[in-house]
């Protein structure tokens, strides 16, 4: 056994305080290297303490908000730690995801600024450009853990067509360390799940995200209602996000998913797309894969047009350019040329290097974590 390899990819797949405390638990563990363990307790132990200061910071920033009377539902992993994360230190969180509605964003925002919490001024503006779902983080002044007030999921309004105010319909109360809060319903919990996977994985698939989605799927067991998950889906233009995230949890955790809704997701979304773009998946195509979703010719060109000409906020960002030069109105000349190639040439590369890993099989001590075939 290669266990810096182990170790390597754990790591790589944001599983290695789940690994470790497994492994710790084996009668026969003093066969595991010394070194390798200690690393991967290590993690364990970080992300222990990491999750115990952001539960801290979780129960002041949810008290903030309930003093400004804005309700807050807790999205992604401070809302799976105590249901399908029985133990805090099993689940790194890189920050608080908090949904707040539309009309109270920035009322949220002000009173988060106005009780010590800062904000990069500098990307305010980008975070409000092309397929942002969340506002510039705002860092805490009492453990700098940063904050991300969302008023939508991923890319909604530009690819899916969620319905935020029915999601707010279904919200349900959870005890979250000790405290209550707002969480996603079952069903839309899990269609966030293979959302996010989709969205924020396709470029580099992790086990984590597909462990979530078959740990949820066990954790809710016969409450989850199949037939609204095919429902929304379809409803909200998610049919291929969930039969993805779907298909991997059930091929890799033998998630207790029903055969019948494989075949529904199928018949809405057709086969032959879903075929098109698991294959798209496959290649790692991100950018492909977004237009390939959208519905019609003209929701592409918009789409297109919306990353050839951004706001002048977004550009000065992205090419570390003053917003007040005048050199970044030349960049409106260059960026559609950069777009289209770097679409282009992604796309080829990535294409080829798919091809090349089929011909030329990884190393048997050295899998790459992108190699996994789904």
């Amino acid at each position: 056994m290669n266990w810096q390899e182990v170790v390597r990819l754990a790591r790589d797949h944001r599983i290695a305080p789940f690994v470790y405390y497994h492994l710790s638990r084996l009668p026969d563990r003093e066969h595991i290297p010394p070194d390798s363990l200690f690393e991967l307790k290590r993690r364990y132990l970080d992300t222990t303490g990491r999750n115990i200061a952001l539960f801290e910071e979780l129960r002041k920033l949810l008290g903030l908000l309930r003093t400004a009377e804005i309700d807050a539902a807790v999205l992604k992993g401070p809302a799976l730690i105590g249901t399908i994360y029985e133990n805090p230190g099993l689940r790194w969180v890189g920050d608080i995801d908090i949904l707040v509605r539309e009309h109270d964003l920035h009322d949220a925002q002000d009173s988060l600024l106005k009780n010590g919490y800062t904000q990069d001024s500098s990307l305010v503006g980008y975070y409000s450009d092309l397929s942002h779902h969340h506002l510039c983080g705002l860092r805490s002044p009492f453990s700098g853990i940063t904050i991300e007030l969302h008023w939508a999921l991923e890319l909604n309004g530009h690819i899916f067509n969620i319905d935020i105010n029915e999601i707010w319909d279904r919200v349900q109360t959870q005890q979250i360390s000790g405290v209550a809060a707002f969480v996603l319903a079952p069903e839309d919990m899990l269609l966030h799940l293979c959302l996010h996977h989709c969205y924020s994985s396709i470029d580099s698939i992790t086990l984590k995200s597909v462990y979530e989605i078959a740990a949820a799927i066990q954790y809710y067991g016969e409450s989850l209602d199949w037939s609204q998950v095919v429902a929304r889906s379809t409803r909200y233009k998610l049919v291929w996000p969930i039969y993805s995230g779907l298909d991997k949890a059930s091929k890799l955790f033998s998630a207790n998913i029903p055969s019948s809704v494989f075949g529904l997701l199928k018949s809405q979304c057709g086969a032959r797309q879903i075929t098109r773009l698991c294959l798209l998946e496959r290649f790692s195509c991100r950018d492909l894969i977004k237009l390939a979703l959208l519905s019609s010719s003209k929701a592409r060109l918009k789409y297109l047009l919306s990353m050839m000409f951004p706001s002048v906020d977004f550009l000065s960002q992205a090419y570390s350019i003053p917003p007040d030069s005048t050199l970044i109105y030349l960049l409106y000349l260059i960026r559609p040329l950069h777009v289209v190639r770097n679409l282009f040439f992604r796309s080829v590369k990535r294409i080829i290097l798919f091809a090349f890993r089929k011909i030329v099989p990884a190393s048997k001590n050295a899998l790459p974590a992108s190699n996994i075939n789904w």
